[in-house]
Order: structure tokens, then C-alpha cells, then sequence
């Protein structure tokens, strides 16, 4: 038994600790730097070494987001909150920072240079490849509530989930609503090994674990009709349409794989007119804007920074069955 572990020691001895700073900048929700011929501010500031760590203090060569505090949803002009987001979820923007090299990840170190604390969630991706098609995953590495640190730059290096994939895909989500002024980012490393440790897979769920699979399969073919609902069958359509509208997407999802009558009901349009995508912004490839007639307005709401891409269909067509088509996890 001894020589088993000394032998396992020194393989992970061999194995290679790489630690690397962001390559490039793929997408982002906001930044408050200008055109793009400017890095002031932009989100491009994050690619490469820190420029100002650990300096504190406003500077043009950090990333900015392009609002803080909660001015900017008690405004006037405010978009109304949507009632289906799910309590838990905190994110309101986000950023993703690609790396040289896939490595096992042991460590993210993020440099916030001003006004830290609104870094809510931390994920890699995992890209596969399915009948030569690529397809990303993304995983949580670490979440938790923002908060008000000391008015220090700092180093922030929570402790990290383990995964068994090598990623070169980070995504950060912030929550700036509780600060005062704008929070800066100078910089972020990737620290992991080469070759994998076999570390086991956590069994703890995350908002990510919950939606994958839960949105496949959703077209539910019509099979047995079972007519005994118990006491559902006896209530008016009206009643399970105000009862279905309490329900989370996720709840829906669920409850449209349970028979017919919930089907029908979970399918049904009207529990889609105030729907926000943005919790699932992960899981999405494609964000589906559904529309009614023109003298209808807007059917269902997101926010454009959600994703660089719409797809836009009629009111006609049923929303899971293409919520399940765009959103292949």
C-alpha cells in the first residue's frame, strides 16, 4: 500500500502547475469604455498581465462595467421587474476570458483594483464534440452573494469546485447593485494542472446542473391520454392558468412532462408574457425573442446583453418545444 502512494505522489508530482493570464476577451454584457478603437474601460483590459495591481484607485486601463448601484433600476424609465426569475439568481452581468492552454483548474485569481466585491458566480466551460459539432457546457466553479469589501485593490481567489475537464473558458457574473460607484478589474489568472488528478465530481447541484436536461426532451409526444388528473380535472382552465403562472421555468419544464392537461397548460402562451431568460444565459445558444402582432407588443422580455444573437419566432409556435430546439442543454 505504501509503494501505491508513493507511486501516486510522484505522478502527481510530474503532472505540470500552469498558471496563465487572460488571452482574450470573447463576450461581455456591458463595459464603460467607448468605441472600440478605445481600451479605456472596455473589457479588452483584462487580456494580458495586470497594469495597475496592486495600485488602488480609478483607472482607464481596468475594466469597468457600465453601471453600479440600484439608480438605474428605480429610474423613471426602469424596465419593470420580471416576476419569473428565480430568487436565487443574482448575476447582471458577465464576462468571458479565453486562455491559452486547457488546463485542469485549481485556481482563479480575479485583480479588482476599485471598489471590489460585486463578483457573484465563476464558471468554465466544457466543450465537446457530438457528430462533429462543438457544443459548451458551462460549469460553476464558485458562486456567492456580492458584498462590500475594504476600499483596497485585492486579490480574489475564492475556493473552487473541482471538475473532471479541462477548460480554457472562464465567465465571470457581477452584481454591482449594492455598490457606490463603479467596481474595476485590472486583470485575471488561471492556475491548473496539465493532465487530471482524479479528483472525484461534486454531487452538489447548481443552477446549471439543474437546467441541463431539463430542457431536452420537452416536446412530449401524445401517448396514453391519462383522463384521471384527480381534482385538476375539475377546475376551470382559468384556475390552472393563475396557478401555472406562479411557477418558475424550471416548474413549468417539469410539470409539461407530467401529463396532458399540464402540457397544455405549461404550453400555453399567456404563461409566457413575462418570461427573463437572462438565469439561463449559460445554457442558451440563441436567445429566442417571441413576439405577438404588432398590437400586442413584445411578448416575452429579456435583456439584450443576455447574448449577441436573437432568434425571433411567432406567437403561434409553442415556446418549449423551441425553447428546446435552441437550447440543446
Amino acid at each position: 500500500m505504501k509503494n501505491i502512494l508513493t507511486k501516486l505522489k510522484r505522478r502527481i508530482i510530474r503532472r505540470r502547475m500552469i498558471e496563465q493570464v487572460g488571452e482574450k476577451v470573447k463576450c461581455y454584457s456591458s463595459q464603460y469604455g467607448g468605441p472600440r478603437n478605445s481600451r479605456s474601460y472596455s473589457a479588452a483590459n483584462l487580456e494580458g498581465p495586470c497594469s495597475n495591481y496592486p495600485n488602488y484607485g480609478d483607472f482607464i486601463q481596468a475594466f469597468v462595467l457600465r453601471t453600479y448601484g440600484p439608480w438605474w433600476q428605480l429610474c423613471p424609465s426602469a424596465a419593470p421587474v420580471i416576476r419569473r426569475r428565480p430568487p436565487e439568481f443574482q448575476s447582471e452581468d458577465f464576462v468571458e476570458i479565453s486562455f491559452e492552454e486547457k488546463v485542469y483548474p485549481r485556481s482563479v485569481d480575479i485583480y479588482e483594483t476599485y471598489n471590489p466585491g460585486a463578483i457573484v458566480r465563476i464558471l468554465a466551460a466544457e466543450v465537446t464534440t457530438h457528430n462533429g459539432l462543438k457544443q459548451k457546457r458551462w460549469h460553476t466553479l464558485w458562486s456567492g452573494p456580492p458584498g462590500c469589501a475594504e476600499e483596497i485593490s485585492r486579490k480574489f481567489s475564492p475556493e473552487l469546485r473541482r471538475v473532471n475537464f479541462p477548460t480554457k473558458l472562464i465567465r465571470l457574473e457581477f452584481n454591482s447593485s449594492h455598490l457606490n460607484y463603479y467596481t474595476e478589474l485590472d486583470g485575471i489568472t488561471l492556475c491548473g494542472y496539465s493532465e487530471h488528478l482524479f479528483y472525484s465530481h461534486s454531487k452538489e447541484t447548481d443552477l446549471d446542473e439543474l437546467l441541463s436536461g431539463k430542457l431536452s426532451g420537452l416536446s412530449v409526444e401524445d401517448g396514453h391520454f391519462q383522463s384521471n388528473n384527480g381534482y385538476f380535472d375539475k377546475l376551470p382552465v382559468e384556475v390552472l392558468q393563475k396557478i401555472f403562472s406562479y411557477l418558475d421555468l424550471l416548474s413549468l419544464c417539469k410539470c409539461a412532462q407530467v401529463c396532458t392537461l399540464f402540457r397544455d397548460n405549461a404550453y400555453d402562451p399567456l404563461q409566457y408574457t413575462d418570461l427573463d431568460l437572462q438565469p439561463f444565459w449559460t445554457q442558451v445558444s440563441k436567445i429566442i425573442h417571441l413576439t405577438t402582432t404588432a398590437h400586442t407588443g413584445p411578448l416575452l422580455s429579456t435583456p439584450d446583453h443576455c447574448c449577441p444573437h436573437r432568434t425571433t419566432v411567432s406567437h403561434t409556435e409553442p415556446l418549449l418545444p423551441t425553447l428546446n430546439h435552441c437550447c440543446p442543454h
